[in-house]
């Protein structure tokens, strides 16, 4: 294995570890938000990075955290800001 792909494997564990942490306490508090529609999210999926190889559903999962918001825990789509590799404004 070449150092570049051990970086990019350590890299990818160390952001898929941090994801699930973060997702189970940011799951938990939003069930305690109340729908003010004061709550704003920036949600960010790239599929295509520089010098990585394509990945295949960051811009879905960011679509669907972009749903699940506005749907289950009444957050204003006017207050979600997404962005992925097919929007206008670019990441």
């Amino acid at each position: 294995m070449t150092a570049q792909k051990s970086i990019k494997a350590v890299v990818s564990i160390f952001l898929f570890i941090l994801l699930a942490i973060l997702a189970s306490e940011g799951l938990s508090a939003l069930s305690k938000i109340k729908a003010t529609g004061k709550n704003h999210a920036i949600i960010i999926g790239i599929n295509n990075y520089k010098n990585w190889a394509k990945l295949q559903s960051p811009a879905k999962d960011a679509e669907a955290i972009a749903s699940v918001l506005a749907q289950k825990y009444n957050f204003r789509k006017s207050n979600i800001t997404l962005l992925t590799d097919n929007t206008k404004e670019k990441p």
